[in-house]
């Protein structure tokens, strides 16, 4: 019972992100599998690879600030936003609309909420209630919000790529890997100086830092659609239609 109200969350956000996204009928199938699978993928190569670095870092700095900065925000935050970003760049190869920027925000929350619904359930076998309660008002919004950032910085990408500007493809290709990496790693070592220091303060940061990540991530979402509707003159939607010739070849290399 535990498990099932653990992936809640995520199965929550998941659709409800898709269905303002507007993301068409034709894409659910191919969604489903990504978080199903992708999520699988991702969740397993966490697990094990972030562990191993996480511990590797221990042996070389011990368990000071410097292991929890360092182990938080490379071997925890950047790894695992890594793996998502690797999916979503094998999406491009697969020539997905990451010109339209609720496409390309939704597929990264599905990614996301994909990993985070294995995530949930190995946390939830191992923790308990509280585990659940926490990271279902925190974690998994918390992954929303970096997944939302990770998307609109890919459509960013291609939006370049398509008016021919390389210097701002290769910039955005960096920032969609690096800003959702810096901000899953602020909210990680809050959570690692609760665990050294012990101060009810660092909760009380970290309580702060979601909101305010999440605030800036609904309302840039809220403005994407709301440009999107603009730009259509029609009903909102996450996808455009199959035919991608019009993006040059150059971004799928």
């Amino acid at each position: 019972m535990l498990v099932i109200l653990s992936v809640i969350p995520p199965l929550a956000i998941v659709f409800a992100v898709n269905k303002y996204c507007g993301t068409e009928r034709c894409y659910i199938r191919r969604f489903v599998l990504i978080f199903l699978i992708a999520g699988l993928l991702i969740a397993a190569a966490a697990m094990f690879g972030s562990d191993f670095l996480t511990r590797g870092a221990g042996t070389l700095l011990g368990s000071g600030f410097l292991f929890v900065l360092v182990s938080n925000f490379i071997t925890v935050a950047l790894f695992e936003e890594s793996l998502k970003y690797i999916v979503l760049r094998w999406r491009f190869v697969k020539r997905d609309p990451f010109t339209e920027p609720l496409y390309a925000i939704a597929l990264s929350v599905t990614v996301s909420m994909g990993f985070a619904f294995y995530e949930q359930m190995v946390y939830t076998l191992g923790e308990g209630l509280i585990t659940v309660i926490l990271r279902a008002i925190l974690s998994v919004p918390g992954h929303t919000g970096h997944a939302i950032l990770m998307g609109m910085l890919l459509h960013l990408t291609a939006k370049s790529a398509a008016s021919g500007d390389m210097a701002g493809k290769r910039k955005f290709l960096r920032l969609a890997l690096l800003v959702p990496a810096l901000t899953h790693g602020t909210y990680d070592f809050i959570v690692g100086l609760y665990r050294l220091y012990g101060s009810d303060l660092f909760i009380l940061l970290l309580v702060a830092f979601t909101a305010g990540l999440l605030y800036y991530t609904i309302r840039l979402l809220r403005r994407v659609k709301h440009d999107s509707r603009g730009n259509s003159g029609g009903p909102d939607t996450a996808a455009i239609t199959d035919d991608t010739n019009d993006i040059p070849e150059v971004f799928y290399e």
